[in-house]
């Protein structure tokens, strides 16, 4: 029954969303629907698994940046308010210069060539990531279904003694990522 709401609620979503798509922009189907149906925890913890930066072709686990503030986005490249979210994740770099961003394509029919063409296009200079799909449920498992729901535009804050925090529903601006990070 959990798994029927959750793909129901997305499917909803989705179709909010899809005024502002063109047709080779829009997925085929999502959310992934054997991870929708996936009854199973992940047995892997989403901050060790290791993935590759689509900007400089280098991997890297989101454990490497232990110590810092880190502010991971779960996005879509079909997505209009992620993008939006990214350039304010662009604003907070010029307001701290400490912050790690990791921006996570969880979008299982984007690749990397498409989330790499992404980031280039709109001068986004930090790490991009395609989440692979032992990463999004880990990720689901801990944070529910909203963090892979690209349209709410899904931040999570790593503090620097690593506390995690996912932050609210809807666009962050710049000052209010900043404030954040300073709460930690």
């Amino acid at each position: 029954m959990k798994y029927i709401l959750l793909l129901i609620t997305l499917t909803l979503l989705i179709t909010a969303c899809s005024t502002t798509q063109t047709a080779e922009q829009a997925p085929e189907s999502f959310p992934d629907q054997k991870l929708a149906d996936n009854p199973e925890k992940s047995t892997v913890d989403w901050r060790t698994i290791t993935v590759t930066d689509v900007n400089t072709n280098t991997q890297y686990k989101v454990n490497d940046f232990k110590g810092k503030p880190i502010i991971i986005e779960s996005f879509a490249v079909w997505c209009p308010k992620c993008t939006a979210q990214q350039k304010e994740v662009k604003e907070l770099h010029e307001l701290n210069k400490e912050v790690i961003s990791i921006s996570l394509d969880t979008d299982p029919n984007e690749d990397e060539s498409f989330v790499k063409e992404h980031a280039q296009k709109n001068g986004f200079d930090w790490r991009y990531s395609v989440a692979p799909r032992e990463m999004t449920i880990s990720l689901i498992d801990e944070f529910g279904t909203g963090v892979v729901n690209a349209p709410s535009t899904p931040v999570i804050l790593i503090c620097p003694d690593g506390t995690t925090n996912y932050l609210s529903r809807g666009s962050k601006k710049a000052e209010d990522l900043q404030e954040a990070i300073k709460a930690c």
